[in-house]
């Protein structure tokens, strides 16, 4: 702990008893502090008024506080991290606002917060940050499933910096957030929203079933569109036609961070068997649709812990099985597990991630030299 001299040595009399405190002597029970060694219990917030605001002459004394002693007293009172244990239900309390200390001034140095969320069973939670911004690489928010935030299996992302957007979801009814800074830059800090969430509340209904006699067309969005969708999602979608038909998905929207939040489409409904696939996709896509070879297909949508994008919107229609792309498009060769759609201008960017399985909207491409004699009014293209 990084505190002033002064601070430490007018703490260690009301730790330890000794020396002139010794009238005054404060103990904590088992049930306020793991360093207990007595019945008589005061109110640690009074503790620290007293022992770090004393008496000046205090200083003067050369005691040694225990740091684990201090370390304790300061993250129960010192710090502001308001109440540790939420809980939320559908019945009673549906959302918390918390903030990280002091906040809308800056946050402490050395701080160290931890929060516990509880909400119905069968639920999940969602944390929406309003306002994120720490020093960068030192001062961490981390997020985990459960309440042990001890076991390192359980986190479900890290972040620090400036964020102008961030949203993350638990996978069960459980989860803990912790806030802990550094010595020395400190920041606006954090607030942010919780709800308890129904599995499926950010993603939709899961099974979509269109016919002709009594479903119209079918609208999917990525989770919170038109903001953007939370790091750490998977959303799933299963969709039916009729027999003989094939599913079509025209997307209006389609921009996702590069190659690490990704939008898969595949044929039938088990997404686990990767020969069902038909594309992946990523980026930024001036347009997109997919066809399938079958009546039944699945969509899937998953997000890493770091950047996030506003996402995508999806028309998903019965179609004939003679579909065909646009004349302006660009039409993946390979068919065999259905068709993929581009605009042009999504084509032969160079950049090595192909869109189409077979790799075609980045074969044939052309590259352009300026002719050496009319350097500034013309443009040779070269077929590769």
């Amino acid at each position: 702990m990084h505190l002033p001299s002064n601070a430490w040595t007018k703490f260690n009399p009301f730790r330890s008893g000794a020396g002139p405190c010794m009238s005054t002597f404060h103990k904590w029970s088992s049930s306020v502090s793991p360093l207990s060694t007595g019945s008589t219990v005061d109110t640690i917030e009074n503790i620290c008024k007293s022992a770090f605001f004393g008496g000046s002459n205090a200083a003067s004394r050369h005691l040694f506080a225990d740091d684990r002693a201090v370390t304790w007293l300061c993250e129960a009172a010192i710090v502001p991290c308001g109440k540790s244990n939420i809980t939320l239900s559908n019945s009673t309390q549906t959302s918390e606002t918390l903030t990280s200390p002091y906040y809308p001034k800056n946050y402490p140095n050395d701080a160290r917060c931890i929060w516990f969320i509880t909400v119905d069973e069968g639920s999940t939670i969602a944390f929406r940050f309003s306002v994120f911004n720490t020093e960068r690489f030192y001062d961490t928010l981390t997020i985990g499933n459960g309440h042990e935030s001890s076991d390192g299996d359980s986190v479900i992302g890290l972040w620090r910096g400036f964020l102008t957007n961030l949203s993350v979801v638990s996978n069960n009814h459980t989860a803990w957030m912790k806030f802990t800074s550094d010595y020395s830059v400190t920041e606006v800090g954090f607030e942010v929203k919780i709800t308890q969430e129904r599995p499926e509340g950010f993603c939709g209904k899961r099974n979509i079933t269109l016919n002709n006699s009594t479903q119209t067309p079918e609208t999917l969005t990525s989770p919170y569109y038109p903001n953007n969708y939370p790091n750490n999602a998977r959303s799933i979608w299963f969709i039916t036609v009729d027999e003989g038909s094939t599913i079509a998905f025209r997307f209006s929207v389609f921009n996702t961070q590069r190659r690490r939040d990704t939008l898969t489409i595949g044929n039938g409904h088990e997404s686990s068997d990767s020969d069902s696939v038909i594309g992946l996709f990523s980026s930024f896509l001036t347009s997109l649709a997919v066809f399938s070879n079958n009546h039944t297909a699945w969509m899937e949508f998953t997000s890493d812990s770091s950047v996030t994008e506003v996402g995508f919107e999806v028309k998903i229609t019965q179609e004939r099985p003679e579909g065909s792309c646009g004349q302006d498009e660009f039409a993946c060769q390979d068919e065999s597990s259905g068709l993929i759609c581009l605009a042009r201008d999504d084509t032969c960017d160079g950049d090595g991630f192909t869109l189409c399985p077979d790799g075609s909207d980045e074969s044939n491409c052309r590259s352009y030299e300026p002719d050496i004699n009319f350097p500034f009014s013309s443009v040779q293209y070269i077929t590769a």
